[in-house]
């Protein structure tokens, strides 16, 4: 999990497109941490994966994805 500053410049994550299920999701660059959450948030219930913000230390932040249902079918992977 990468961690970034509160304001990331552009350019902190690789622009492009993830297909997850079906679900395409365009990340561009300048997005912050929270827009990008949005977007995979705004297609969970297709996908199956959640993302949350969360504050590690002051200035520090994390980008947690997480299932949104439970069992080995839910199992996922955003390696590659």
């Amino acid at each position: 999990v990468a961690v970034v500053s509160a304001t990331p410049a552009a350019g902190e994550f690789g622009a492009g497109t993830v297909t997850i299920n079906g679900q395409n999701i365009t990340l561009t660059a300048g997005d912050t941490l929270r827009t990008v959450a949005k977007k995979f948030n705004d297609v969970s219930s297709l996908t199956g994966i959640a993302a949350q913000v969360f504050q590690v230390a002051p200035g520090q932040f994390k980008l947690i994805y997480t299932a949104t249902k439970t069992g080995l079918s839910s199992d996922f992977d955003l390696s590659g």
